[in-house]
């Protein structure tokens, strides 16, 4: 997945996030330097995945905000903005292959129309198991970590 920091009214330059753990601040340290006086030196990370950005804040002075909202950490969805003290920005998520984000809504090349097209048929997957067969009645329908019928109490023996 592809992941962009667009800025906000034109507050800097576009950030593409290349590597999986991203450190932000003003440290020359961090994987993305922002020099603006807001921000600690070590502010907060971002997390890629395939198909998630979690962003996390250091614990610092003036905050991380997702959509207005401060925040420890979240998971960012497309287009949440995000501020690191009073640097804000707006997130692009897209597959790696391609411009067009997951949630587009556009049909055509690189665009994912259902859950089934992105993961396969679930069926296809994990084939329910085959039924288990036993003639001791003592194990049907007892859940022995609770020590309970299924569906009900069942008093010690």
């Amino acid at each position: 997945m592809k992941a962009t920091l667009v800025p906000i009214e034109g507050e800097g330059q576009r950030i593409v996030l290349i590597r999986s753990v991203n450190v932000i601040g003003r440290s020359t340290a961090c994987d993305i330097q922002i020099d603006h006086e807001s921000l600690s030196r070590r502010h907060a990370v971002l997390v890629v995945t395939d198909g998630l950005v979690v962003v996390r804040d250091m614990i610092t002075t003036n905050g991380t905000r997702v959509n207005g909202q401060r925040v420890k950490w979240a998971a960012l969805m497309p287009n949440d903005r995000v501020s690191f003290g009073a640097v804000r920005y707006r997130i692009e998520l897209a597959p790696d292959s391609g411009p067009q984000s997951f949630v587009s809504g556009k049909t055509g090349t690189g665009a994912v129309k259902s859950m089934t097209e992105l993961f396969g048929n679930p069926e296809s997957i994990m084939p329910e198991p085959p039924p288990v067969e036993s003639d001791d009645d003592d194990f049907r329908g007892i859940d022995d970590n609770q020590n309970t019928e299924i569906g009900g109490w069942r008093p010690p023996v």
